[in-house]
């Protein structure tokens, strides 16, 4: 008898909770048509990952890159059998730019960490080689919410459109083939059939968008890779299994400082002044802490602006002087504690 009644209360419940539910106000997202945008405003950029079949034998998994301009709705995308990095979507930047013979006003794309270090109170902190790429090209760019569909539905299309005709049901043999073939595909189908929106052919109308492109700026085609490691609470950076110490004052949350390595001597660098922050011979050993002595202390101070400022806490007296040119003179080793 008890089970019947429990079993009536929470059918109650669940009846009333649903006719509540029906009377609130719908939170289902609401959309509307966007007006088209100015020739040569906006280029949005996308990525998708299809496994295909070899044509050896077994499958892959490539990387994909697809571009599409918001006014004719021109296509481009390039593959990769390798994840991407910064240096390889840049290059495809590039690519693309050369393709549509121009670069646009603005970029749309999702905020990832190719371009992106981190975003600090709405400022967006990009990666140093893709920031020189941005003012080297002149481009904007207008990172939109991560994996939200509606606000860049033109490039989500092109991306399931590059997976579901162009790649699936070809066979794989090389990347090199497999891009040949791709850019035929564009020139050949997507950019020659009728888009379903605009009833327009995106290669027809994009002979007029191209002219509002501004030229494609001479840029370094192959941007060297920037290895960059984390600067560490106690002013330390890891490489290859040891610690070296950087100067104390260094670390800041977030920074991070470049590395290059030539004849055994390894070179910390500030990302974005190039400034050389300090230098280490390369231990051969692991798990060691190698130090620079002169990082105990912060040198950003000179001792003389140190000296001032004590005579100027002391009184400025003839009496501080004498004492703390004593100490310098008498003590040196001690002179900036």
């Amino acid at each position: 008898m008890l089970y019947f009644e429990v079993n009536a209360r929470i059918s109650w419940v669940y009846r009333h909770f649903s006719r509540v539910l029906q009377q609130l106000p719908s939170s289902q997202r609401q959309y509307q048509a966007v007006p088209e945008l100015p020739m040569g405003k906006q280029l949005q950029i996308d990525f998708g990952e299809k496994t295909v079949r070899k044509s050896t034998g077994g499958h892959i998994k490539l990387y994909a890159l697809g571009a599409v301009l918001a006014r004719s709705r021109h296509k481009y995308g390039e593959w990769s059998d390798k994840p991407l990095t910064t240096t390889t979507f840049i290059q495809m930047l590039t690519h693309c730019f050369e393709y549509l013979n121009g670069v646009p006003e603005e970029l749309v794309i999702d905020q990832d960490k190719l371009m992106t270090v981190k975003e600090n109170y709405g400022d967006i902190i990009y990666t140093y080689e893709f920031e020189k790429f941005k003012q080297a090209m002149g481009f904007k760019v207008w990172l939109c919410r991560k994996s939200d569909p509606e606000s860049k539905g033109k490039i989500e299309a092109v991306v399931k459109y590059m997976k579901s005709n162009f790649a699936a049901n070809r066979r794989f043999s090389d990347l090199q083939s497999w891009n040949h073939d791709f850019k035929d595909w564009l020139d050949r189908t997507a950019n020659r059939k009728q888009h379903g929106v605009t009833k327009k052919v995106p290669a027809e109308v994009f002979l007029v968008e191209q002219q509002y492109l501004r030229p494609v700026p001479f840029t370094d085609k192959t941007p060297a890779a920037i290895v960059a490691r984390d600067v560490r609470k106690d002013n330390t950076i890891w490489y290859n299994g040891n610690r070296y110490t950087v100067p104390v004052g260094t670390y800041k949350p977030g920074r991070n400082l470049e590395i290059r390595e030539e004849a055994g001597v390894l070179t910390l660098l500030d990302i974005s002044t190039g400034e050389v922050v300090a230098t280490h011979q390369i231990s051969l050993a692991k798990g060691v802490l190698v130090r620079n002595n002169n990082h105990l202390r912060d040198n950003r101070l000179k001792i003389d602006e140190l000296y001032e400022k004590a005579v100027e806490l002391l009184g400025g007296s003839a009496q501080a002087i004498d004492f703390l040119a004593v100490i310098r003179r008498e003590k040196p080793r001690y002179v900036r504690d």
